[in-house]
């Protein structure tokens, strides 16, 4: 009875489990790398100016880029939180994957290919400010249609674009040189990242929660101006 009570006592009941060790190829780390940096920096950037145009209490709107094609989704409390939280979430990826980066040659492809796509994004920014410049010159004078409100075009249409414009060309010149050996440029930029991530998610926390419980919030402040805009067309 006593060697059957050892032997029950030292053997376990229960096998465990042997999970398998995923080996992660550096190549694929530099490319999440890369992207999660350029993204944390370009939509915190984005966040944040979000974030303090709400303090303003709707004199001054920061309306993302090609906000128009995501319609109401982007007016929404949700998307203000769920972007606050992406890009701390892509700071934090970034800061975490840098010293898993094994491959050079994979740092260089992938930020070649994110100095390629903040180009292309510059060309957009520069053909949606040449179209909202065009659409300011072709109302000017006009005061029976929206081409009236000159002043929201300029200042929460137009400003914000070339915000964005300048952020896409200093990460594009930055990838550029990433790409071309300046390696050491990667561990500030991951820093960045983080950085603005942060501060991105806690800005745009305290910006909807004072939105929300202020006396007249900058979302009531738009509903209005949409009441007002209505009530004209009557």
């Amino acid at each position: 009875m006593m060697a059957e009570a050892n032997h029950t006592s030292q053997a376990p009941v229960v096998e465990q489990v042997k999970m398998p060790k995923m080996k992660v190829d550096g190549s694929k780390i530099a490319y999440v790398n890369a992207f999660a940096t350029a993204g944390a920096i370009f939509f915190g950037v984005a966040a944040i100016f979000n974030a303090i145009a709400g303090f303003t209490k709707g004199k001054w709107i920061f309306e993302i880029p090609f906000d128009n094609i995501l319609g109401s989704f982007s007016n929404s409390m949700y998307s203000y939180f769920f972007m606050g939280i992406l890009t701390f979430v892509l700071g934090l990826v970034s800061f975490l994957t840098v010293g898993k980066i094994t491959d050079a040659g994979a740092i260089t492809k992938a930020w070649k290919f994110i100095f390629k796509v903040n180009l292309v994004l510059l060309v957009l920014f520069a053909i949606d400010m040449i179209s909202m410049i065009l659409t300011s010159l072709i109302g000017i004078g006009k005061t029976s249609s929206v081409y009236h409100l000159q002043g929201t075009l300029w200042l929460s249409g137009f400003l914000p674009t070339v915000i964005m414009a300048l952020v896409a060309g200093v990460i594009a010149f930055v990838a550029k040189s990433i790409a071309s050996g300046k390696t050491q440029l990667l561990r500030i930029m991951t820093l960045v990242a983080l950085g603005v991530g942060s501060v991105a998610m806690i800005m745009v926390f305290i910006s909807q929660i004072v939105s929300m419980y202020a006396k007249k919030s900058s979302y009531s402040d738009y509903l209005d101006d949409i009441d007002d805009y209505l009530d004209w067309l009557k």
